[in-house]
């Protein structure tokens, strides 16, 4: 009788034991917790600003009230969400860092974590507003 190890069998059939998709926690840190994360998002922030910056109207609004807008900026404030991003990445990120105090082994990805989905927050709101912005013209219903 011959004992096989799992080296005999990936040897003998061609096939590794690799993983194809990580579901665990740590993987989902790793994946939602890098720099191309980061750079996915604040690009998305500038292309969306930038497809709809002509079709704006002069003034966006940038706070509601009961469904109603309360507080409108111009146009081009649409451009701040990716300056945002930068700014949440090299200077909000090391004082997450800092403050909560996370010098274990994860702390530098649970840091990188928590900027990148402070900067989707930021992406949601630009795309929030965008939609929920009057357009230049009524729409014609019929």
């Amino acid at each position: 009788m011959y004992n096989m190890t799992i080296k005999d069998v990936e040897d003998r059939t061609g096939l590794y034991n690799q993983t194809v998709f990580k579901l665990d926690s740590i993987s989902f840190l790793h994946i939602w917790g890098s720099m191309l994360t980061w750079t996915t998002i604040t690009v998305l922030c500038l292309i969306i600003g930038t497809l709809s910056f002509s079709k704006l109207p002069t003034e966006i609004p940038v706070q509601w009230s009961k469904g109603a807008s309360t507080s409108l900026v111009n146009k081009n404030w649409i451009f701040i969400c990716p300056v945002i991003c930068i700014l949440i990445r090299y200077l909000l990120k090391p004082l997450i860092y800092v403050k909560l105090q996370m010098n274990n082994y994860y702390g530098e990805i649970i840091t990188e974590y928590l900027t990148n989905y402070t900067c989707f927050i930021v992406l949601s709101v630009e795309i929030f507003s965008i939609l929920f912005t009057p357009p230049k013209t009524p729409r014609k219903i019929f």
